[in-house]
């Protein structure tokens, strides 16, 4: 493109930052032939607590977020003779650089059965730093 004789050059930024016009976070879990989609809305999540610098813990603890989860992972998968759940990490996930941020726990599908081959499925559920635990939508996987 030429303006007044010069070349001109555009340039275009995109800055993603959390706002009532972004995009709610998608997070896929795949065990048992089940998909586990949990949407967690970036409104909500933005109007919850921050952790500040200055703080020595998150707004929600990790025992805290992990005993929100277990209560929910245990309505959403069960156990059963050969397959047990079991706790194997939380984890905090920052959503931008001001403090704003979600845990995430996983859960690993121990499986008793003997000369068990392939793929270990896990199931990842998420609490929000308000102490609200997302509860995913759980389909057939096709």
């Amino acid at each position: 493109m030429t303006i007044f004789g010069f070349k001109a050059v555009v340039v275009l930024f995109a800055v993603i930052v959390p706002s009532a016009f972004g995009d709610d976070i998608e997070r896929v879990s795949r065990a048992f032939g089940k998909r586990y989609t949990t949407l967690i809305p970036v409104d909500e999540l933005a109007r919850t607590p921050r952790w500040k610098i200055d703080e020595e813990n998150p707004p929600v603890s990790a025992r805290k977020a992990i005993t929100l989860a277990d209560a929910l992972r245990e309505k959403i998968v069960e156990d059963a003779e050969r397959i047990k759940w079991k706790l194997e990490s939380a984890s905090i996930v920052f959503f931008g650089d001001d403090g704003l941020c979600y845990w995430k726990i996983r859960y690993r599908a121990r499986i008793t059965q003997p000369r068990f081959k392939g793929f270990v499925p896990d199931i990842d559920l998420f609490v929000l730093m308000d102490g609200t635990s997302i509860e995913p939508v759980v389909t057939d996987q096709k």
